[in-house]
């Protein structure tokens, strides 16, 4: 990334957002990761999009130009997001996360992460890659409860929810959001396949805001790879977020 693209982000972008913590997902486990989440506002701040053409690459400028303003705001802010993930976890200033033929986040030599966005809010995780082999974030608005009604048979796909004070759209948001982050997270690393019913969360730890993820039979691409993974999941006041690391150092513990 140019030093022009640096000085939008720092300079004319980010007053657009706002930090926001409330969905943190960053654990002493994970010594390395880091994270930011910002709220913004789609429709009254197009202005933080005047210039923008100029200062990206001439792939992701043309991109962006054949897309509408709120979903190049939400890519920005993605964007905005994980270069503040990177800086805070070490990465040059400099550093940029591009995109892919396949629409798939293009990470600085050395690192990995995820972005995630929806409805005004957008958050990113990066960490070193010697540390982590795939990372998955997820961040979604509470469903209304008529959605969650209507989708929540293809998304927890058979298996029994938990018993919890959560109301049951939010519960439902949740495992969406939790089934999200393990495909972000598994899916580039050629270790899952398959939708929302290539894996069950087979038990739960409210306390500690933790979730067992099992992938099924079918789902699995690398036989001699883990079958199960922990997700650090949070709850906000309408919204929830989870988390997949994949280490490189250790096996994945339900503990």
């Amino acid at each position: 990334m140019s030093s022009d693209s640096t000085a939008f982000f720092q300079t004319r972008f980010a007053p657009f957002t706002k930090a926001f913590d409330e969905l943190s997902l960053t654990s002493p486990e994970l010594e390395t990761l880091r994270q930011y989440t910002c709220r913004f506002d789609v429709l009254n701040n197009v202005h933080a999009l005047d210039g923008v053409a100029d200062t990206l690459d001439p792939e992701l400028a043309q991109y962006l130009a054949n897309v509408s303003q709120k979903r190049t705001m939400e890519f920005l802010a993605g964007r905005y997001c994980a270069l503040r993930a990177l800086e805070s976890a070490g990465a040059s200033s400099e550093c940029w996360v591009g995109r892919s033929p396949e629409g798939l986040p293009l990470w600085p030599t050395g690192w990995v992460g995820s972005v995630s966005h929806t409805g005004g809010l957008a958050t990113a995780v990066a960490a070193p890659r010697r540390d982590f082999e795939g990372l998955g974030v997820d961040v979604e608005r509470v469903m209304p409860a008529e959605r969650s009604d209507r989708l929540a048979e293809k998304i927890v796909a058979g298996y029994p929810l938990p018993k919890t004070e959560l109301a049951k759209p939010t519960l439902i948001t949740l495992v969406f959001s939790v089934k999200e982050a393990l495909y972000k997270a598994l899916n580039p690393i050629g270790r899952l396949s398959g939708g929302f019913d290539s894996a069950d969360i087979v038990d739960w730890d409210f306390s500690r805001c933790r979730c067992l993820v099992r992938l099924r039979d079918k789902a699995v691409l690398r036989p001699e790879a883990a079958r199960d993974y922990v997700a650090k999941f949070s709850v906000g006041a309408d919204a929830t977020a989870a988390l997949i690391a994949v280490s490189r150092h250790e096996s994945q513990d339900p503990q």
